[in-house]
């Protein structure tokens, strides 16, 4: 995002610096941010906070820094915290750039007094140079700041400074969620020795264990929400940081099949949930994105299962696990159902366009519970009908193969016939079914019988009803050879040529076994003879050139048929011919009646029923008629 004159000059060094300017329009109330002064060793980590003065309660924000490329690494997580845990929204990040954008439904944003409202971890360059200055800008007119009544904030900044030390924390893992007593906390960083002491504002440590310099264990005594709580190390040499914890914004590598967003960094709130619906409220926004981001701030992975709703029953789409502490963030359709296995925080957001990276264009939001009872799961196969025809003594037909897309277990039962194997009978989806028949065995006639793809829920998640997935398969078995068609039926209207009255197209023939000799003859119901096929005989394999002459025809509906006879079998191809415009409908005839429709039921031997009456009106007056159930009128009055 560009920044314009109202930016803030920020200097954070490797020396020191200071500036305060105003930024923004005269508002109702003064909002006066600190940028914090920070240890930060060349070749570690700065978490730079941005703190309110004097405590605030902040519904809404934005803010964007820029750091220097001689000094920092690219950002690599971002936070906002409110007291109620309530924050949530989105950051755009591109190397040292960030520009965030967060809101607090109860305005808990800077409510805290020595909780900052925004930190940026991001690393120093292992080259940086004792004293070396390094410019950051700090712009927070990217969006209004206003309370939870709406008032605006007029935004003042203060800016901290940084020198080169021995100690520096990269981050906490976990970096929140409710965390049971006895849980070891992994903390990375520089600078750690022998002696360093870790506390925690808010929480009980145990015991903390030296691992080397680059790494620290700490075990919690009691039970905590560990999300931006205060951790402060002291080592040895008197160096301290100070540390908030969070968990990573950046969006894990989502799962193989699956893609998202990239560049949105995301401010998960800690509510949570186990079971949500999308709405399809950009049915019909084609341009428009919906992503899902998924945080798993539980010690143990969590499933996740996503289908699409089908009427009466969930279509499977997916199923993957996310591991503890990583955060996926994915695309996601309209009117999607998706059920963890334990609740996770989750956050919705809208893209409008994509394509324009405006504030204005992008929604967050919490995702919607659904209580309602779990639809029925059934897998989606690329099909379900599956046939073979053969003749007697010809070689054996090719094995049918269907696609099942969803990344699901499932089981294949119920063919139950000895003339067909189906593989696999269990595996994992993404996968292909082989059905392959064994007809050697089989008398001529017509065989049918069914498959059943039956879902596997993945363990841990609420009990689904499932509903098998029928695929109907057949088999024609001959002794002379049976003719089939490419395509039953044929449509003309749209292929007619630019000023031509003649439109072609072709029908292919084939035979289940050996060369079938045919015959082929081309009638219409109306219009005259518009229809013609070539050759009218031969041998299939052939293919037949269908011609459509509409020389001479008004606009209407006209049909016709292609019958094709061959050796054991004859074909119907049904033809349709639309020139347009359509004739409009009938100029009315003054009549109306009421009832429109008279109906009679009359069982085989009854005796006749009573007549009916229907008012006829007409422009002079009514005509009242009686029809007895043999069409005849009996009776005017």
């Amino acid at each position: 995002m560009p920044l314009n004159r109202r930016a803030l000059g920020v200097a954070l060094g490797l020396g020191s610096g200071f500036a305060t300017l105003l930024a923004g329009a005269p508002a109702n109330q003064g909002l006066a941010l600190q940028v914090s002064s920070e240890t930060a060793p060349a070749g570690g980590w700065a978490q730079i906070k941005v703190y309110a003065a004097a405590p605030h309660l902040v519904a809404g924000g934005s803010i964007a820094m820029d750091f220097d490329a001689a000094v920092f690494g690219d950002i690599a997580n971002v936070a906002v915290f409110s007291a109620t845990g309530d924050a949530l929204g989105y950051a755009n990040v591109s190397g040292r750039h960030v520009d965030a954008h967060f809101s607090s439904p109860s305005g808990g944003i800077g409510q805290l007094p020595g909780q900052p409202l925004f930190v940026v971890s991001i690393p120093l360059l292992a080259g940086a140079k004792a004293g070396t200055s390094a410019a950051v800008i700090l712009d927070p007119s990217g969006g209004p700041w206003t309370d939870a009544q709406g008032n605006s904030y007029a935004v003042t900044v203060t800016t901290g400074a940084g020198t080169v030390g021995g100690l520096s924390v990269a981050s906490v893992t976990p970096g929140g969620g409710i965390l049971p007593a006895g849980s070891v906390l992994q903390i990375a960083g520089t600078g750690f020795d022998a002696i360093t002491t870790v506390a925690i504002d808010g929480a009980a440590v145990a015991a903390v264990r030296f691992i080397n310099s680059q790494q620290m264990e700490v075990t919690l005594s009691g039970a905590t929400e560990l999300t931006s709580k205060h951790f402060r190390l002291a080592n040895g040499n008197g160096q301290m940081v100070d540390y908030f914890s969070a968990f990573p914004s950046a969006p894990s590598a989502p799962p193989v099949g699956f893609t998202g967003p990239t560049g949105i960094f995301l401010l998960a709130p800690l509510s949570v949930f186990a079971n949500i619906l999308t709405d399809v409220s950009l049915r019909f926004q084609t341009d428009a994105r919906r992503s899902l981001a998924m945080l798993n701030q539980t010690l143990s992975p969590v499933t996740v299962l996503r289908a699409s709703q089908l009427m009466d029953r969930n279509a499977v789409e997916e199923a993957f696990t996310i591991p503890p502490g990583a955060l996926y963030f994915l695309y996601t359709g309209e009117g999607m159902q998706i059920t963890a296995s334990a609740a996770v925080r989750m956050v919705e957001v809208i893209e409008v366009n994509p394509a324009v990276p405006d504030p204005s264009s992008v929604s967050v939001f919490t995702p919607t519970v659904t209580d309602n009872a779990p639809a029925p799961l059934e897998t989606s196969l690329s099909q379900t009908d599956v046939g073979w025809s053969w003749q007697t003594g010809s070689p054996a037909p090719a094995a049918a193969s269907i696609y099942m897309g969803a990344s699901l277990g499932f089981t294949v039962t119920g063919s139950g016939v000895s003339w067909l194997s189906v593989t696999p009978a269990e595996s994992t989806g993404p996968a292909t079914l082989f059905l392959q028949p064994d007809l050697a065995q089989l008398a001529p006639g017509v065989y049918t019988t069914t498959a059943l793809v039956t879902p596997t829920v993945p363990a841990g998640l609420p009990a689904y009803p499932v509903m098998p997935t029928v695929i109907s398969i057949s088999v024609t078995v001959s002794a002379a050879p049976l003719i089939s068609a490419s395509v039953s039926y044929m449509d003309f209207s749209a292929l007619f040529p630019i000023g031509s009255a003649v439109a072609q197209s072709t029908l292919k023939l084939g035979s289940n076994g050996q060369p079938a000799a045919f015959t082929v003859v081309a009638r219409t119901t109306s219009g005259g003879q518009w229809l013609s096929v070539t050759p009218s005989s031969g041998t299939a394999p052939a293919t037949l050139t269908v011609t459509a002459n509409r020389t001479g025809l008004g606009s209407g509906i006209y049909g016709g048929d292609l019958a094709i006879q061959g050796p054991g079998n004859t074909l119907h191809v049904m033809v349709n011919l639309t020139i347009f415009p359509l004739p409009g409908p009938p100029a009315p005839s003054g009549l109306a009646t009421s009832p429109e429709v008279l109906v009679f039921y009359l069982p085989a031997g009854a005796a006749a029923p009573a007549s009916s009456a229907t008012d006829l009106r007409a422009a002079g007056g009514r005509l009242r008629s009686g029809f007895g159930a043999n069409g005849n009128r009996h009776g005017v009055a």
